[in-house]
């Protein structure tokens, strides 16, 4: 029983993180990406 409630939190919080990661989505035209802080800038200067 607390091998499967283990398993069932680990996999909770997985799968919480990575729903937070997919909210913030922005449009627009990329200008450059940063392969070492792997982040977009675009067109606008948003990152």
């Amino acid at each position: 029983m607390r091998a499967l409630l283990t398993s069932l939190t680990i996999l909770s919080a997985i799968s919480l993180s990575s729903a937070a990661f997919a909210a913030s989505t922005t449009t627009g035209t990329i200008r450059a990406y940063d392969t070492k802080a792997m982040t977009l800038t675009l067109k606008n200067g948003t990152k």
